[in-house]
């Protein structure tokens, strides 16, 4: 994991066989360690897999460390980038969103760029050609403002509060009434009789909180986190379903197996 302090330097910490710590060298990090990039002040950090990536505050830049595939540059060395590097072409960026295999950041007051996996859709530009170097649209044109990225899907909410998603479908994460075997590669409307403000994409379950603080899920309930008063290991929910949270909801993150919402 990583953080911005208030001074807009970046901690990383953990491991770091990929260096993706950004502190030039392949050491185990077990505290926050600053990367390597002096000079440089941030205002966003998310970390991948493999890799991780900050929106650089003065030119609105952004920048990544780690494993070399995911950097979004063709110039970055092959196995490892110990160091941040740009990412190419360098645009002005104002949003930044990276899931563990993928990565997109927005130029700014226009649409996302994506760079990465995507066999699975990711980056929902109507392909599953993963892209390495270059930068290649994402979200097929739609134009976003809030994303969050898992493994093998990806969840955006435009300006007028609609909900769009897109990637692999068989555990209903897609959230479109769809759960079968071939991904939604284009981003699809979800859960169209709400507005949303916020959401938040795992591995095998997503949920999202609407314009009234309420918190709805969608997914699979392996790990209980559709957030109901009855778990079914089995159950699929194919669609935003009202969760069992009694109050309103300021905030949500989705993990593996787990998930926590911040209450009023």
């Amino acid at each position: 994991p990583c953080m911005v302090a208030d001074t807009g330097s970046v901690y990383c910490w953990g491991s770091n066989a990929d260096q993706h710590a950004g502190a030039g060298d392949q050491q185990y990090a077990p505290s926050p360690t600053l990367i390597a990039d002096e000079g440089y002040s941030y205002t966003q950090v998310h970390s991948g897999q493999l890799f991780a990536c900050g929106l650089e505050g003065a030119q609105s830049h952004a920048r990544c460390w780690g494993a070399g595939r995911y950097l979004g540059n063709p110039e970055a060395p092959e196995f490892y980038g110990s160091l941040p590097l740009p990412v190419q072409p360098t645009h002005n960026f104002d949003r930044l969103a990276a899931g563990p295999v993928t990565a997109c950041a927005r130029v700014e007051y226009e649409n996302f760029q994506c760079w990465g996996a995507n066999e699975s859709a990711q980056m929902g530009d109507g392909t599953q050609t993963s892209e390495w170097g270059l930068l290649k649209p994402g979200f097929d044109n739609t134009s976003l403002e809030k994303v969050s990225l898992s493994e093998d899907n990806g969840c955006g909410i435009d300006a007028e509060g609609d909900l769009y998603c897109w990637g692999r479908s068989d555990l209903g994460v897609v959230g479109n009434n769809y759960s079968g075997q071939i991904p939604q590669t284009r981003p699809a409307l979800v859960g169209y009789e709400h507005k949303w403000r916020s959401v938040s994409v795992g591995p095998t379950a997503a949920c999202a909180i609407t314009d009234q603080h309420e918190l709805y899920c969608w997914g699979s309930n392996q790990y209980g986190l559709l957030a109901t008063t009855v778990r079914s290991s089995d159950q699929i929910a194919q669609a935003p379903q009202p969760t069992a949270f009694d109050g309103a909801v300021l905030d949500v993150s989705v993990g593996t197996s787990s998930a926590c919402a911040v209450m009023a």
